[in-house]
């Protein structure tokens, strides 16, 4: 029947396409088009005859009796009577006349056709051999206009204002940081105090239970080894630097510290330790047992080592808002998991710009792609030795030394490249920007089915969300309660719509493709961290994300864009001493600054770095909420 029923389509077709059938196309609001087709009387008749020819050769063959043999009241009576098979043959005429309107006239036809008038009334009217007016409705496809071109916009965006000064100061004690010496304390040795080089063992480890209480105990071979701490401020965190400080050679302490373990180190945990309660306790004493941890599974001496430098790095990002690519110091972000070959060109040069180098890891490596997870630990530790730091003069042969430059030159090329990285640790709000003027110049005729398919979508994600919260959606299944929140919801659902088509049309016509491979990585991640979703609609997730990322960075590459400062005042807290509540909060202003007129610009100011937030909010990428908030067109 499929087959009879497509060469019956082509037959009509090539009808259509030969006989004189006009067919009008007029665009209506709301992406809607109507079609009025003029029909001759010739032509109703050859599908007329064309239709009984068909069931005549259906029936025939059910019946096991020729065509010819069937009458045609017997045939009409057969398929539903008269009236009935006139509606098929109109509903069949009607989605010919798209076929040919589409192919012919170039119509951006979304989905089938509708009836302008009641099918039952132009069944009436339709006669073989006499000429016919039909009149169809259809939506078109989405029309995307914009009211100026998205290339040249003007955008403002906040950045943090920028010391000068601050940014040489970190580098400097960095430097003579990293160009100390380390040194043996005469004997006998002293506590270690901050400033100090101390040499730790760690013996044992516990996982922290939410209370701070001491949970199971980590198996040795993932925590023992020997690591090095320099307590110097602000590379080491407080907390660990004030758990160390004072202690002595042989001293043991219990420390707290949050550690990287990967997926697979965490399950290889939780599976000797069911192993190690099925045995009897005080073991066997076998060789196996006895036998010290492999070299390179603890994972926590190299964290030690390697955690001033990481501490470094958040002290950078702090200070430009955690969205800076800090260029050279980026470079410096230690291996922390497991140690690598180190690149010999990039140590060298961060040699000779005085700056520690530390192995990156590798993007395409197995560790790289691992989920990881910073679990509270409670680490046993004893100090083996303790040294005192020389730290060097800064005077202008330290930094000709160590740079290859003096104090001042090392000043001016410090600062010069901070008012850059300001503007790149701005990107996230410029992206907002972007997206919100992307938002007022973008005109998208939205059809309705569109929309009606939109926040059906939306609506079940938010169903799923709350039932994997736990809370009861019995009472939010009913149809009323979906209409009404479509109602209450549509200008929402206009706006996803709005914006999606837009971006697409953006990436169409400047031919921005996303990078496949690396939309892969985000994937398997992604289907890591949300495993109950499928992982075709984490793509289509991702992929529209990736897709809104290119858009708004070609058009902050293309803008005017301007930083104005984020010029919060400074706040004072007084505090008396062994008073943990803050007595009195003091906003200091600049020397005659109008305070109702920065009162009035500030609260406008903050409506709209939120609303610039909560776009650059829907560009990154949490799987956790990709469940919540989908973006499906």
């Amino acid at each position: 029947m499929e087959e009879k029923q497509s060469a019956a389509e082509e037959r009509l077709d090539r009808m259509l396409a030969d006989a004189n059938v006009q067919i009008a196309i007029q665009e209506l609001e709301n992406c809607r088009l109507s079609l009025e087709a003029s029909i001759s009387g010739e032509f109703t008749r050859q599908l007329w005859e064309l239709t009984l020819t068909s069931l005549r050769a259906s029936l025939g063959s059910s019946l096991h009796a020729s065509p010819l043999d069937i009458s045609q009241a017997f045939l009409l009576q057969k398929a539903g009577g008269a009236a009935a098979v006139r509606k098929d043959v109109l509903r069949f005429l009607a989605e010919a006349i798209v076929r040919k309107a589409r192919v012919q006239h170039k119509a951006r036809i979304l989905g089938g056709v509708d009836f302008a008038e009641d099918l039952s009334s132009v069944a009436d009217r339709f006669s073989p051999g006499s000429p016919l007016t039909l009149k169809l409705c259809a939506e078109a496809y989405p029309k995307v206009q914009f009211k100026r071109s998205y290339k040249g916009l003007k955008l403002r965006v906040p950045r943090r204002p920028h010391a000068r000064g601050q940014i040489f100061r970190m580098t400097e004690d960095y430097l003579l940081y990293k160009h100390s010496q380390v040194v043996d304390y005469p004997e006998p040795l002293p506590s270690a105090q901050e400033g100090d080089t101390v040499v730790l063992r760690v013996d044992a480890g516990w996982f922290e239970e939410r209370d701070g209480t001491t949970g199971e105990e980590i198996p040795s071979q993932f925590i023992s080894g020997q690591t090095t701490l320099d307590l110097v401020k602000p590379w080491l965190p407080t907390e660990l630097l004030e758990s160390v400080a004072g202690i002595a050679v042989g001293e043991s302490r219990t420390i707290r510290v949050a550690i990287p373990f990967h997926t697979q180190q965490l399950l290889d945990i939780y599976n000797q330790q069911c192993e190690g309660a099925e045995k009897p306790p005080g073991g066997t004493g076998t060789a196996e047992e006895l036998q010290p941890p492999a070299e390179g599974q603890s994972l926590v001496p190299i964290y030690l080592e390697n955690i001033a430098k990481a501490t470094k790095g958040n002290i950078f990002k702090t200070l430009f808002g955690g969205q800076a690519e800090q260029h050279e110091l980026d470079k410096e972000k230690p291996k922390m998991f497991a140690p690598n070959e180190v690149n010999q060109d990039e140590k060298n040069q961060n040699e000779e710009m005085g700056t520690a180098s530390a192995t990156e890891e590798d993007p395409d490596s197995k560790n790289s792609e691992e989920d990881v997870h910073y679990v509270d630990c409670l680490l046993q530790v004893e100090c083996l030795n303790v040294k005192r730091r020389i730290i060097p003069k800064a005077d202008d042969e330290f930094f000709v030394k160590t740079c290859g430059m003096n104090r001042t030159e090392l000043w001016e090329l410090v600062e010069s490249s901070g008012e850059e990285l300001v503007k790149e640790a701005a990107s996230k709000h410029a992206l907002g920007a972007a997206a919100e003027a992307l938002d007022q110049i973008a005109q998208v005729d939205i059809p309705e089915s569109l929309i009606d398919a939109q926040a059906s979508a939306t609506w079940k994600q938010q169903l799923k969300a709350r039932e994997v919260q736990g809370e009861d959606n019995k009472k939010f299944q009913s149809k009323d309660s979906f209409l009404k929140w479509k109602q209450d919801s549509r200008r929402g659902v206009e706006n996803i719509l709005r914006t999606s088509f837009a971006i697409q049309a953006i990436c169409r016509m400047e031919r921005l493709q996303v990078d496949e491979e690396k939309l892969q990585k985000d994937l398997a991640q992604a289907l890591l961290k949300v495993p109950m979703e499928s992982a075709e609609t984490l793509a289509k997730q991702l992929y529209k994300r990736a897709q809104a990322t290119l858009a708004y960075d070609f058009i902050v590459k293309h803008a005017e864009v301007e930083y104005y400062i984020d010029d919060t005042p400074a706040e004072v807290t007084v505090q008396a001493d062994g008073v943990s509540a803050s007595q009195q909060c003091v906003r200091a202003f600049p020397k005659g600054t109008n305070i109702d007129e920065w009162h009035k610009k500030r609260e406008q100011t903050l409506k709209d770095r939120d609303a610039l937030q909560d776009k650059a909010r829907s560009l990154c990428v949490d799987p956790k909420t990709l469940k919540k908030y989908s973006r499906d067109t």
